[in-house]
Protein backbone atom coordinates (compact mmCIF):
# COMPACT_ATOMS: atom_id res chain seq x y z
CA UNK A 1 0.00 0.00 0.00
CA UNK A 2 1.16 3.49 -0.82
CA UNK A 3 -0.51 6.30 1.12
CA UNK A 4 -0.66 9.93 0.02
CA UNK A 5 -2.13 13.10 1.47
CA UNK A 6 -3.85 15.52 -0.91
CA UNK A 7 -2.23 18.57 0.71
CA UNK A 8 -2.29 20.72 -2.41
CA UNK A 9 -5.74 19.65 -3.52
CA UNK A 10 -8.51 17.89 -1.61
CA UNK A 11 -6.93 17.46 1.88
CA UNK A 12 -7.90 13.78 1.98
CA UNK A 13 -6.04 10.54 2.56
CA UNK A 14 -5.53 8.38 -0.58
CA UNK A 15 -4.33 4.78 -0.81
CA UNK A 16 -2.92 2.90 -3.81
CA UNK A 17 -1.95 -0.71 -4.41
CA UNK A 18 1.85 -0.63 -4.50
CA UNK A 19 2.03 -3.34 -7.18
CA UNK A 20 -0.65 -2.16 -9.61
CA UNK A 21 -1.25 1.51 -8.74
CA UNK A 22 -4.99 0.79 -8.39
CA UNK A 23 -6.86 3.11 -6.02
CA UNK A 24 -7.86 1.27 -2.84
CA UNK A 25 -8.92 4.28 -0.75
CA UNK A 26 -10.06 7.54 -2.28
CA UNK A 27 -10.38 10.07 0.48
CA UNK A 28 -13.33 8.79 2.47
CA UNK A 29 -16.52 10.66 3.23
CA UNK A 30 -17.39 14.31 3.60
CA UNK A 31 -16.29 14.33 7.27
CA UNK A 32 -12.80 13.03 6.49
CA UNK A 33 -11.21 16.28 5.29
CA UNK A 34 -7.95 17.12 7.05
CA UNK A 35 -7.46 20.82 7.71
CA UNK A 36 -3.90 22.12 7.89
CA UNK A 37 -2.16 19.62 5.59
CA UNK A 38 1.12 20.58 3.90
CA UNK A 39 3.24 19.41 0.99
CA UNK A 40 5.65 16.57 1.78
CA UNK A 41 3.62 15.57 4.82
CA UNK A 42 3.72 11.89 5.78
CA UNK A 43 1.47 9.50 7.63
CA UNK A 44 2.27 6.50 9.81
CA UNK A 45 0.55 3.11 9.89
CA UNK A 46 0.26 1.54 13.35
CA UNK A 47 -2.10 -0.92 15.07
CA UNK A 48 -4.49 -1.14 12.13
CA UNK A 49 -4.81 2.62 11.61
CA UNK A 50 -3.25 5.37 9.51
CA UNK A 51 -2.32 8.47 11.56
CA UNK A 52 -1.82 11.92 10.02
CA UNK A 53 -0.63 14.88 12.10
CA UNK A 54 -1.54 18.34 10.81
CA UNK A 55 -1.03 21.81 12.28
CA UNK A 56 -3.28 21.34 15.32
CA UNK A 57 -4.85 17.91 15.07
CA UNK A 58 -4.06 14.21 14.64
CA UNK A 59 -6.36 12.24 12.33
CA UNK A 60 -6.77 8.45 12.63
CA UNK A 61 -8.19 6.36 9.80
CA UNK A 62 -9.10 2.68 9.99
CA UNK A 63 -6.99 0.80 7.45
CA UNK A 64 -9.32 -0.16 4.58
CA UNK A 65 -8.01 -3.64 3.93
CA UNK A 66 -9.87 -6.76 3.09
CA UNK A 67 -9.61 -9.05 6.07
CA UNK A 68 -8.16 -12.43 5.21
CA UNK A 69 -10.26 -15.33 6.38
CA UNK A 70 -9.15 -16.49 9.80
CA UNK A 71 -8.29 -20.17 9.65
CA UNK A 72 -7.57 -21.68 13.04
CA UNK A 73 -4.56 -23.98 13.12
CA UNK A 74 -2.76 -26.20 15.61
CA UNK A 75 -5.82 -26.93 17.79
CA UNK A 76 -4.43 -28.53 20.93
CA UNK A 77 -6.05 -29.81 24.12
CA UNK A 78 -3.41 -29.12 26.75
CA UNK A 79 -2.77 -31.50 29.70
CA UNK A 80 -4.55 -29.17 32.16
CA UNK A 81 -7.73 -29.16 30.02
CA UNK A 82 -7.04 -25.79 28.38
CA UNK A 83 -7.66 -25.51 24.64
CA UNK A 84 -5.18 -23.65 22.44
CA UNK A 85 -5.30 -22.56 18.80
CA UNK A 86 -3.25 -20.37 16.46
CA UNK A 87 -3.87 -18.37 13.30
CA UNK A 88 -2.07 -15.90 11.07
CA UNK A 89 -3.31 -12.49 9.98
CA UNK A 90 -2.21 -8.89 9.46
CA UNK A 91 0.48 -7.90 12.00
CA UNK A 92 -0.75 -5.50 14.67
CA UNK A 93 -4.44 -6.25 14.21
CA UNK A 94 -6.55 -6.80 17.30
CA UNK A 95 -8.80 -9.84 17.69
CA UNK A 96 -11.32 -11.06 20.26
CA UNK A 97 -12.49 -14.62 20.91
CA UNK A 98 -16.01 -15.76 21.76
CA UNK A 99 -17.17 -19.22 22.88
CA UNK A 100 -20.47 -21.08 22.78
CA UNK A 101 -21.80 -24.63 22.86
CA UNK A 102 -24.47 -23.76 20.26
CA UNK A 103 -23.31 -22.54 16.83
CA UNK A 104 -26.79 -21.24 15.93
CA UNK A 105 -26.85 -18.59 18.68
CA UNK A 106 -26.32 -14.96 17.59
CA UNK A 107 -22.87 -13.59 18.44
CA UNK A 108 -24.45 -11.38 21.13
CA UNK A 109 -25.22 -14.60 23.07
CA UNK A 110 -21.71 -16.06 22.81
CA UNK A 111 -19.38 -15.70 25.82
CA UNK A 112 -16.59 -13.15 25.26
CA UNK A 113 -13.26 -14.70 26.28
CA UNK A 114 -10.96 -11.76 25.66
CA UNK A 115 -8.23 -10.62 23.30
CA UNK A 116 -5.83 -12.80 21.31
CA UNK A 117 -2.07 -12.64 21.88
CA UNK A 118 0.20 -11.84 18.93
CA UNK A 119 3.27 -14.02 19.57
CA UNK A 120 5.31 -12.73 16.63
CA UNK A 121 4.21 -10.28 13.91
CA UNK A 122 1.21 -11.83 12.18
CA UNK A 123 1.21 -15.00 14.34
CA UNK A 124 -1.65 -15.13 16.84
CA UNK A 125 -2.40 -17.58 19.68
CA UNK A 126 -5.30 -17.99 22.06
CA UNK A 127 -5.55 -20.29 25.09
CA UNK A 128 -8.95 -21.01 26.62
CA UNK A 129 -8.65 -22.19 30.24
CA UNK A 130 -10.34 -25.42 31.32
CA UNK A 131 -14.14 -25.16 31.28
CA UNK A 132 -16.99 -27.32 32.53
CA UNK A 133 -19.32 -27.11 29.55
CA UNK A 134 -22.12 -29.38 28.40
CA UNK A 135 -21.39 -29.92 24.74
CA UNK A 136 -18.58 -28.87 22.44
CA UNK A 137 -16.51 -25.73 22.77
CA UNK A 138 -17.18 -23.64 19.67
CA UNK A 139 -15.08 -20.53 18.95
CA UNK A 140 -15.48 -17.35 16.91
CA UNK A 141 -12.69 -14.88 16.30
CA UNK A 142 -13.39 -11.33 15.21
CA UNK A 143 -11.55 -8.06 14.77
CA UNK A 144 -11.54 -6.08 16.98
Amino acid sequence: MVWGIGAGSDQRLHGFDGDTGAVVFNGGGSTELMAGTHNFQTAIAARGRIFVATDRKIYAFAVPVSQPVIVLSNPTLLPDGSFQFDFTNIPGMGFSVFRSTNVSLPLSNWTPLGPVTEDTPGQFRFIDPPADLDGPRLYRVRSP
